[in-house]
């Protein structure tokens, strides 16, 4: 980072003494790292265009394949702290069937009082299915669970809570399941609302098993976890964390949006890099359907 560059945040940090001082406008992406950050923290172009030259892409499905359409399959799993089967969806890339590749898996958590079919209604499937299609994203494999109560609103992490039923439940169930590329480097999580505060929690606490996290209005407002379980308190300090970090929030949830800023500013000033995109929504699956094209992005950046 050059003298000027370090100045110039010096005085931008100094400025923001409060998270509205320095809000981005509406739509755009502001990414923040503070001045101690390490030279690996610097900041990059977030959303360029992802190609499918990267060492995760699939070279089959993306070459050879002559499907235009993957397949969505509607399942069960045995719930690890759950006592009963938990349902998901999993989307499946075109070409799955007929070839041995193995693929990035991208883990959404509904918000509430939804299921797993809330991230299906926004339109994530038909989304990421015409990046692949199209060359622009890389073939992913997209699970969506249901969140079973009492785990998902009564527990804030832990044993016995939603965190060690996706880590020792969901997650060891896809990957033996399906060809994934079971490694953190090519799983990412992220959620909507109170799905968005458990992609924070368990995303934040389990870097050896997501490398990517993106959190669409988390209601951090109304969390109250206990420390070891606290975005707050997990993103700060020499914890390991995963890589890219992705939040967003609008001007039409003030409530949520205050609790999100803060947040951002925080990571800002561990020195932890994010992705803060600041819109004109509200807390809706409309606003959320918006912005999807640029979370799923910023997810498909971190295979590339």
């Amino acid at each position: 980072m050059s003298m000027r560059r370090l100045s110039i945040s010096l005085l931008v940090l100094v400025l923001c003494i409060l998270p509205t001082s320095c809000r981005p406008s509406p739509g755009k992406i502001s990414d923040g790292v503070n001045p101690k950050a390490t030279a690996t923290r610097s900041t990059e172009p977030i959303l360029p265009t992802v190609t499918a030259a990267g060492p995760q892409a699939n070279p089959t499905a993306q070459g050879e394949c002559q499907e235009k359409a993957g397949e969505v399959r509607s399942l069960t799993y045995p719930g690890a702290v759950f006592h009963e089967d938990v349902r998901l969806t999993v989307y499946l890339p075109p070409c799955y069937s007929s070839s041995n590749e193995r693929y990035p898996s991208l883990y959404l958590l509904h918000g509430y009082p939804q299921d797993e079919q809330h991230w299906e209604m926004l339109g994530v499937i038909d989304l990421v299915e015409e990046g692949i299609l199209t060359d622009k994203w890389p073939p992913t494999l997209l699970v969506l669970p249901n969140q079973p109560e009492p785990l998902f609103t009564k527990t804030d992490g832990g044993p016995g809570s939603y965190e060690q039923e996706m880590i020792e439940g969901l997650v060891p169930f896809i990957d033996e399941t399906f060809r994934t590329l079971a490694e953190p480097q090519s799983r990412a999580i992220a959620g909507v609302s109170r799905g968005g505060v458990w992609a924070l929690e368990i995303g934040l606490r389990n870097p050896d098993v997501f490398n990517t996290i993106a959190a669409l209005s988390p209601s951090l407002h109304v969390n109250h976890p206990r420390g070891p379980y606290d975005p707050f308190k997990i993103a700060g300090g020499d914890n390991p964390l995963p890589e890219m970090i992705f939040i967003s929030g609008g001007a039409g949830e003030p409530l949520f949006l205050t609790k999100i800023e803060l947040f951002a500013q925080h990571l800002t000033e561990e020195g932890i890099k994010r992705t803060f995109l600041f819109t004109d929504g509200n807390h809706t699956d409309e606003s959320w359907k918006g912005i999807l094209p640029e979370v799923i992005q910023f997810v498909m950046k971190s295979w590339s």
